[in-house]
């Protein structure tokens, strides 16, 4: 989409036509700022500080730049994906690989008994050192300066190396416990099955298909989990402490402590003493010195067996946020505490999403998958907006120059409550000192200085730049509609209703002029460029322009000829006078005759507010605030351009004539806009990160041949694909033996069940289970279970509940022809 409409914009010759296709594609990607690495197969991300990430999969190794996407360096080694395939939708992966520091490690792919440590630094061709292990390597760590590295094997031996010299410092057998009764668990804490009876306990295993080990944040100590946590001093090898069992509460079950299965949990995010541990739907956080679990919690989306989504990663940086990825792409922010959501969850799209990185600043996310990185705004950001937090406030405004942007409560419970100004000129937004009499503020004039109202009930002009006053108090008491300044901030209007307008001076306070002809109710006002003439409407309809240097009025009927005024704005090009009638028409009128130019094509809401910003260079625009939603204009055609710009209703539109900027709010986060029409097209193309496909030009694109539609982009290879993927291997056969096995087993069993007899099902279990757990085995990996092997499926079912009544429930289900709650798929609860 985003790319279509730049062919648009150039093809329109940046008309209206193209400005609103950009406008429409931009403004619609939500928190989605751009793909690096398009069309590659990425398992693993992490971010080298704000400005590099590094990403490994079975193409090879990137650091590339998140915001421009060049590949800074690369490395042609296949990263080893391991994947825990539930055979349910989703596809759990885990790649070997870290990153510390200068030094970035990985498994490759052709051998997974090495692992090959280069540093970033290193050219293309310039040889890895390689670290041997004797078997099969399931997890690999470098502590935070890139100076030791750790790795674990298939049969749980615990290995450190010095990156430096290759030397091994020791080795030991991490795991050596092999069944749940070697745990030591407290008796409330059971195994992680559906309802495990006593008798079931010794068959539960601790054993681990993948690992994940994390260094301390000093590099000082080493943890490694099954269904036990462990820290190691990293120099010698010694346990720390005493181990952590690792349980949760189980969703939906009051009261019952599951034991995490090794199987499907992993340690993440270390800081300080505590740990965040993770399955597929529930997030453990633990005090590793004391062995407490802090908080445990399932996430209600993933938390039902039969969810096709389940936990891929989780991120935390220490604060009560985690970052949560699910395996169908979802980014889902929630409290450490408890779960609770935070904020909105964010829908990536990315294909096959594998692995997810919280920027060091906390602002943005990248996902890995097979077709690339995805780069996603946490702190409200959009490609065309920064966000800012909003602080529940209810008005925003900026200046021209875009240094700051100010905010405040405007409902009558918070009126007197201080609001903020932020300065947005760097990198991060800081917070500035305001006045502590300071109540409302609007921009004004020009430059950093604001129009504000004091606790007092006084009008003044607030440089944001020293923060120092413009003048004195104006005595506004009675009311402050309609204030307006003039481009030098000499004069400063109001309305008072009970006196008309005031016109003062403001390095003075003195009242200049005051102007009784509109009567006592005002609600417009707006001096031209050059402050020579004051335009002024009541509301009731009427309007009127008075000359500056004699006070006397020029025109009384701008609201006549049946076409009333409620709302009007100068142009800062002093060429154009815009107003808005009672039904919400837009008539752009000459500044100087306020003859109607033209109506601008789409407007007639009722609901426009007082906020016109004009804005733009050779081609110019108008931005209005419509029933709370910010729209785009062209005044040389004088259509409405695109979609209305995001804007929750409870919030004000502010902005700034002059320069295209202007702020909206969403959510808890206040939107910066800025619409430098100009560079929509590379922006963009900076987002999407590739070109169209020759498929996809061949369906959807322009006639004629292929070309290239942004430079910066290489153009798309012949056969070219959109999405990659992490293939599943093909399914395996399965014995005819064992198809009919299933068949009598499942059939021996129903009557069983159905006759009450526990004891006789479960020593049939018992015989077969371990034959039939190889079919279901064989199933899952298999993308989708046929017909003749169900018999194997729904056998595997009656025996896994290891309960009468979960066997009954899972009989009722076979007996209505539904497999996994209506999926045909083995199930994974019952591994």
């Amino acid at each position: 989409g985003l790319l279509l409409a730049v062919e648009a914009f150039h093809r329109d010759g940046g008309g209206p036509v193209g400005v609103a296709a950009l406008q429409r594609a931009l403004t619609g990607l939500g928190s989605y700022l751009g793909t690096v690495g398009a069309g590659g197969r990425f398992a693993a991300v992490d971010w080298l500080g704000d400005d590099r990430l590094i990403a490994a999969g079975p193409d090879g190794t990137e650091v590339v730049s998140p915001d421009s996407g060049e590949v800074v360096a690369r490395w042609d080694d296949s990263a080893l994906v391991l994947r825990l395939d539930p055979a349910d939708g989703a596809l759990i992966t885990h790649a070997l690989v870290a990153s510390a520091d200068d030094v970035h490690a990985i498994v490759p792919s052709d051998d997974r008994t090495t692992v090959l440590v280069r540093p970033l630094s290193s050219g293309p061709s310039e040889p890895a050192r390689r670290f041997d292990h004797d078997d099969d390597i399931d997890g690999i760590a470098l502590s935070p300066g890139g100076t030791l590295l750790a790795t674990i094997d298939e049969f749980d031996e615990l290995r450190m190396y010095d990156v430096e010299s290759g030397r091994r410092l020791w080795q030991k057998s991490a795991h050596p416990e092999e069944t749940f009764g070697d745990l030591g668990a407290p008796g409330d804490v059971r195994p992680n099955l559906y309802y495990l009876d006593e008798s079931g306990i010794d068959d539960f295993t601790t054993e681990k298909t993948h690992h994940r080990i994390v260094f301390s944040a000093d590099g000082a100590e080493l943890i490694t989990q099954e269904s036990l946590l462990r820290r190691w001093d990293a120099a010698t090898g010694a346990q720390i402490g005493a181990d952590v069992l690792l349980w949760r509460d189980r969703a939906h079950v009051d009261g019952l402590r599951i034991v995490s299965a090794p199987l499907v949990t992993y340690v993440g995010d270390r800081f300080g003493g505590d740990v965040v541990v993770h399955d597929q739907s529930g997030v453990t956080r633990v005090d590793l010195v004391t062995g407490e679990v802090l908080s445990t919690f399932a996430i209600s989306e993933v938390a039902d067996a039969y969810a096709l989504a389940k936990i891929d990663t989780v991120r935390w940086r220490g604060g009560p946020t985690v970052w949560v990825l699910l395996t169908d792409g979802r980014i889902l922010t929630v409290s450490v505490d408890d779960g609770a959501e935070l904020a909105p969850p964010i829908d990536t799209q990315v294909s096959m999403a594998s692995d997810l990185a919280i920027s060091p600043s906390g602002r943005r996310a990248a996902v890995a998958g097979a077709s690339g990185v995805g780069i996603f705004a946490l702190d409200g950001s959009r490609v065309l907006a920064r966000g800012l937090p909003r602080n529940d406030t209810q008005t925003g405004s900026i200046t021209p120059d875009g240094r700051f942007v100010t905010q405040d409560y405007a409902n009558g419970e918070e009126w007197f409550r201080a609001g903020q100004i932020y300065d947005v000129s760097g990198d991060f937004p800081e917070s500035v000192s305001r006045p502590d009499d300071l109540l409302v503020q609007h921009s004004a004039g020009v430059g950093n200085a604001y129009k504000v109202v004091t606790r007092e009930y006084g009008l003044r002009l607030l440089d944001l730049e020293t923060r120092e006053y413009l003048g004195p108090s104006l005595d506004i008491s009675f009311t402050w509609s309609g204030q307006t300044a003039t481009v030098d901030n000499r004069l400063l209007a109001a309305g008072t209703g009970s006196s008309g307008i005031v016109v003062y001076e403001v390095s003075t306070g003195r009242e200049v002029a005051t102007l009784d002809e509109l009567g006592n109710s005002v609600a417009s006002l707006s001096f031209n460029a050059d402050g020579s003439r004051l335009a002024g409407a009541s509301g009731r309809g009427d309007a009127m322009v008075w000359e500056t240097d004699t006070w006397t009025v020029v025109d009384d009927d701008l609201g006549g000829a049946g076409r009333t005024v409620i709302s009007l704005r100068y142009s800062p090009y002093d060429d154009l006078l815009v107003t808005v009638d009672a039904a919400g028409n837009l008539a752009l009128r000459d500044a100087t005759t306020h003859d109607v130019l033209r109506i601008m094509v789409g407007s007639g809401s009722p609901n426009i507010a007082d906020g016109l910003f004009f804005f733009g260079n050779d081609r110019r625009y108008l931005v209005t605030a419509v029933d709370s939603a910010a729209r785009l204009w062209d005044l040389e055609s004088g259509v409405l351009i695109g979609d209305p710009f995001p804007n929750d209703r409870d919030n004000r539109v502010g902005g700034a004539d002059g320069m295209p900027r202007f702020v909206t709010a969403v959510g808890g986060h206040r939107l910066i806009w800025e619409l430098d029409v100009e560079s929509w097209p590379a922006l963009a193309c900076r987002a999407a990160g590739r070109n169209l496909t020759r498929e996809e030009w061949d369906v959807l694109g322009p006639n004629g041949g292929y070309s290239v539609t942004c430079d910066e982009w290489p153009p798309a290879p012949e056969g070219d694909a959109v999405v990659g993927s992490f293939e599943r291997p093909d399914p395996p056969t399965l014995d005819p033996a064992l198809e009919e096995l299933g068949i009598q087993a499942r059939d021996e069993l129903i009557v069983l069940l159905e006759s009450g007899d526990r004891s006789d099902a479960a020593s049939l279990c018992d015989d077969w289970w371990s034959t039939l757990d190889q079919g279901v085995r064989a199933l899952n990996d298999a993308t989708v279970a046929s017909r003749e092997l169900r018999a194997v499926i729904d056998a595997s079912r009656l025996c896994g509940g290891r309960s009468f009544d979960a066997a009954l429930t899972n009989l009722i289900e076979i007996r209505e022809g539904n497999v996994c709650g209506g999926y045909p798929s083995p199930c994974p609860q019952v591994r």
